[in-house]
């Protein structure tokens, strides 16, 4: 009994898996899975991410920076005596800390210095008339302790920190621009793949359709084989009636033969389960509700394309970097201010205190005769946005036309599928017709069937112009930048 009940469990489930329905998957959903799983889109947010960071790493010329410098001097001069000293032994440290400030343009440094100076001199010999009297000279040590605070600010060139900033505002343009060429890329991408998936989606229908037309030829085969018992029929309608069986069936065979092709792909494409049964809920024949008249279109297409704002972000990179030539061109004049106090003993409490204050005020001035560089420079930039505009008005020529010309194949599409639907009723009206005057014996079997090819043939044309048409609406919204409205958030995975 137990192993009865358990080979029934098998045969049920066996049957329950058979009997499974695939799971249906709409399009938007296909796509936000392939935009999660598949790797182009993450390489795509990384190459962002890298131009970002390199923008972050020029944020750190404004970083304190610290020094430390030790030192040790040994100086034996060439020609000692008298007060010249013999030898010079010195150690010292020197520490600073310094900072860039975007704002001015301006530096400010701190710097501490220490110095321990041991002299060494010869005695000194005074000649008397009993003889020379040595008096010793020793230079002894002596120590240095100061701090000194410098402020320089540019007054003409850089004032307000602008060629400071440059480098850091002109590599701002560079991820602002990457940003919309990795969304322009992701959703080329997601348009390949909505294609497939209208491929998908037109191999279902085919099939569904062919499905029918091989329901039908075995239905009339029935008859045939019935009346053929009677003697009503030829020998030969039934091997008409069987050929058309084995022609539908062929045909379903090659058009399950391209889906199991597609759905591999699509699976691939989505990191999906080979083995998981889906089918894509897709009305291949609902007309697209968001395609515009064509002014609208185009006045849409200045505000929304990626493409053109590549360029607007690239002609402002441009006009950054002249600007920042012109800046160069102008003389260089800064002020520089300087205050410390300093102190000096042998003993090393008595240098410590640095009891003498000290200020210095200087102004600083250079300029580069005839700034070659500068110049060439601002020419090269006034060029390349010259360039960049024509670049710019070339591609939004080249997009306008596309629209163009995808608004008219949607619009010539549109008639084709409405005589594709007057084809269909009309074959329907014939097969009805041509087997009606089969069934009264006043025609051959061959004309039904004729008929009814005709009419398979009118529904996968039709199926086929949809597919055609869906695929334009895809590449129109693609065009406007509208195929992934969330492609403005970044996919969870």
């Amino acid at each position: 009994m137990k192993r009865l009940i358990f080979a029934s469990l098998i045969i049920f489930s066996w049957a329950g898996a058979g009997l499974a329905q695939p799971m249906e998957i709409t399009m938007d959903a296909y796509l936000l899975k392939v935009r999660q799983s598949h790797p182009f889109f993450r390489k795509e947010a990384l190459t962002v991410d890298v131009e970002r960071q390199a923008q972050e790493r020029l944020t750190g010329e404004e970083d304190w920076v610290l020094s430390a410098a030790p030192s040790y001097t040994h100086i034996e001069p060439s020609r000692a005596g008298g007060f010249n000293p013999r030898r010079i032994d010195q150690m010292g440290v020197s520490l600073g800390a310094s900072r860039y400030f975007w704002g001015a343009g301006s530096t400010l440094s701190v710097d501490y210095g220490y110095t321990h100076t041991n002299l060494k001199v010869d005695d000194i010999s005074i000649p008397l008339p009993t003889g020379p009297i040595a008096m010793p000279n020793d230079g002894g040590v002596f120590q240095e302790n100061s701090l000194t605070v410098t402020y320089r600010q540019p007054l003409i060139q850089n004032r307000g920190g602008f060629l400071s900033r440059l480098a850091h505002t002109l590599q701002g343009f560079n991820v602002d621009a990457s940003e919309l060429i990795a969304r322009e890329n992701q959703e080329d991408y997601l348009l390949r793949a909505g294609g497939m998936f209208i491929d998908w989606a037109l191999l279902t229908e085919q099939r569904k359709i062919s499905m029918t037309r091989l329901a039908l030829a075995e239905e009339e085969l029935g008859r045939t084989q019935e009346k053929r018992k009677h003697n009503l029929v030829d020998e030969v309608d039934m091997i008409r009636a069987k050929d058309a069986v084995i022609g539908a069936r062929q045909g379903i065979r090659l058009l399950e033969t391209a889906l199991e092709g597609v759905e591999a792909e699509l699976m691939a494409l989505a990191s999906l389960n080979p083995e998981l049964k889906l089918a894509p809920r897709f009305d291949l024949y609902a007309p697209a509700s968001d395609i515009l008249p064509l002014p609208r279109s185009l006045e849409l297409l200045d505000q929304r394309s990626r493409l053109l704002k590549t360029l607007d972000v690239r002609l402002e990179q441009v006009a950054q970097s002249q600007q920042g030539a012109q800046e160069m061109e102008m003389p260089r004049m800064d002020a520089v201010l300087q205050a410390g106090v300093k102190g000096g003993d042998k003993d090393f409490g008595q240098a410590a205190a640095m009891d003498k204050p000290q200020a210095m005020a200087a102004l600083v001035f250079s300029y580069p005769l005839g700034n070659r560089a500068a110049r060439a420079e601002i020419a090269r930039a006034a060029l390349a946005r010259e360039k960049l505009a024509e670049e710019r008005n070339n591609i939004r020529l080249e997009l306008q036309t596309s629209i163009k010309g995808v608004l008219a194949r949607i619009y010539a599409l549109e008639q084709t599928l409405a005589l594709d639907r007057g084809r269909i009723k009309t074959s329907e009206e014939k097969t009805a017709a041509e087997l009606k005057r089969y069934e009264q014996g006043r025609t051959e079997l061959t004309f039904v069937i004729l008929s009814r090819d005709a009419e398979e043939a009118a529904r996968l044309a039709h199926a086929q112009d949809s597919a055609s048409y869906q695929k334009l609406a895809l590449a129109y919204r693609a065009l406007m930048d509208a195929l992934a409205p969330e492609m403005e958030e970044e996919p969870k995975p």
